[in-house]
Formats: C-alpha cells, sequence, structure tokens
C-alpha cells in the first residue's frame, strides 16, 4: 500500500470514523508501518466510560518507546471515534503477536482536558518525575526533522501558546523569525506537498532537569537535508525544547532553533 491510499484511507477515516465492531484490518500508520486493528469499542473502567482500541503489532511489547509512536500514529485517526462519542477518556492497547505466551497488553491512556487532548506518559521516574532516561528518550520519539504527518498527534504534546524562534548567522542579515504552532503546521504542510525529501540526524547535547523533577530543556545537535523541487538545502545547528509534566503529560512550552549554517545548492 502506498502513501497515496494511506492519504485516502485517513480521509475516508476523518470522515466515517471506525465502526465499533472487530476489524481485524492491517492498517498503515503514517511511518509507513502496518498493524493489525482489532476492536474499537467502549468499556466501563473505574475511571469511567472510555473508548478503547485494540490493535496488534509485531514490535516486542517490553519496547514501550516504539510502542508510543505506534499509539501516536492511531490516535491520529482514533481521535474521530473519541469526539465523536463525546469521550473525554480513550486507550489504544498494543496486542502481542498472535501466539501464546504474547504477554499483557500495553495500555496508551489518552485524557480531554481544558488545554486539549493529553497522553499520561510510561517510563517517568521516581514518583512520577522526570528523568534524564526520559528526556533521552523523549527526543528520540519526536525528530522534528521528520515533518510530522500526524497533526491530532503532535497537538498532544504542545501547549496552547507553544512557540519556537529561529535564530540565524548574523552574516546572512536574517532578524529573528518566531512562529507558533499553527503556523508551525502549515510550512510543514507545505513541504511535504511539494513532494520534499528529508533526512537528518539528531544527537542530545545537554539535558537540565529541574529541582522538583517537574519541568526539563534538552539542547539537541541538528543535521538536517530537504530536496525541494530538485534545490537541495542543508541546515545545521541546535534545537533546545522546554518542556513541563502536567498531571502525568508532556507539554511542549517553548522551543529556539539556533540555525548555525544554512545552505541552498543551485539548480543545474
Amino acid at each position: 500500500m502506498r502513501v497515496f491510499s494511506t492519504l485516502v484511507m485517513g480521509c475516508a477515516l476523518l470522515l466515517g470514523g471506525w465502526p465499533q465492531t472487530a476489524l481485524a484490518d492491517p492498517f498503515k500508520l503514517n511511518s509507513g508501518k502496518i498493524v493489525d486493528i482489532l476492536s474499537v469499542a467502549p468499556v466501563k473502567t473505574a475511571k469511567g466510560r472510555t473508548l478503547k482500541m485494540r490493535y496488534r503489532s509485531k514490535t516486542a511489547l517490553s519496547d514501550t518507546a516504539t510502542l508510543r509512536k505506534e499509539a501516536d500514529g492511531l490516535w491520529e485517526y482514533f481521535l474521530v471515534n473519541a469526539e465523536r462519542g463525546g469521550h473525554s477518556r480513550a486507550v489504544i492497547s498494543a496486542m502481542g503477536p498472535k501466539k501464546a505466551g504474547a504477554g499483557t497488553p500495553v495500555d496508551f491512556i489518552f485524557v480531554k482536558r481544558a488545554s486539549g487532548w493529553r497522553t499520561l506518559e510510561k517510563g517517568l521516574g521516581p514518583k512520577g518525575k522526570l528523568t534524564e532516561k526520559f528526556i533521552r528518550e523523549l527526543a528520540g520519539r519526536d525528530k522534528r526533522l521528520e515533518y510530522h504527518r500526524n497533526y491530532n498527534a503532535d497537538l498532544l504534546y504542545l501547549a496552547k501558546d507553544w512557540t519556537v524562534t529561529y535564530t540565524y548567522p548574523r552574516h546572512l542579515g536574517i532578524d529573528p523569525i518566531t512562529i507558533d504552532r499553527a503556523t508551525l503546521f502549515e510550512w510543514n504542510k507545505r513541504i511535504l506537498d511539494s513532494n520534499s525529501n528529508l533526512s537528518g540526524q539528531s544527537e542530545v547535547l545537554r539535558i537540565n532537569i529541574s529541582s522538583n523533577g517537574m519541568a526539563a530543556q534538552a539542547e539537541i545537535r541538528v543535521d538536517g537535508q530537504m530536496n525541494i523541487r530538485g534545490r537541495l538545502m542543508t541546515i545545521v545547528g541546535r534545537y533546545i525544547s522546554n518542556v513541563e509534566l502536567r498531571q502525568g503529560a508532556i507539554v511542549y512550552t517553548q522551543a529556539l532553533m539556533v540555525v548555525e549554517d544554512i545552505a541552498v545548492a543551485m539548480e543545474h
């Protein structure tokens, strides 16, 4: 199944949502990975009425970082069902391979708050606080150079007033630019629509955790390339991101992209 058919399926799901019955059908995420959707149905839990999706993954259930990426990819479409059913709580449950002893399903919880939908985090430190290990895993999960196609999943993590400021080398004579999340998504869509080929590498340089373990800042080295209609652009710099832990959910509050070098190859 190619990207075009994935987008077509996405449109169909956004219009109609998943039926509340067992599907056991393969579904291709925007990342290209294929998982089997087993069922989507409301269930009763200690927290009240919850909409639950069960899916089968080829990922080991011990690899919660990769499972989280899958769950966020599914949330891109599952959100429609949660909203349509008037739910304020949803669960995406990852099932192991269809064999004996596959392990206990891994649940990812999504809650609707005044700030929008948020997802509760796994892998936090003692007393549910941030740790350097968790922030490193988070940095690997959130590679902005990939220019996410997952709009709804990104909204899970960005504060309503989130901004990113770009600064450039002085010799370029470009003033700093600050954009909000709506503009970021618009820019990303334009890049994706231009048939760009994107690639890049990142390395965590520094992590600072607040004394109360509820906030952190990560500085990441980025080296990216994008090919836009035959023109190659390379960017080297540092991405500095601030995050907070709010009621068990990660929220990005502000970011700074320090562009150290940028070059655009001439068309031939």
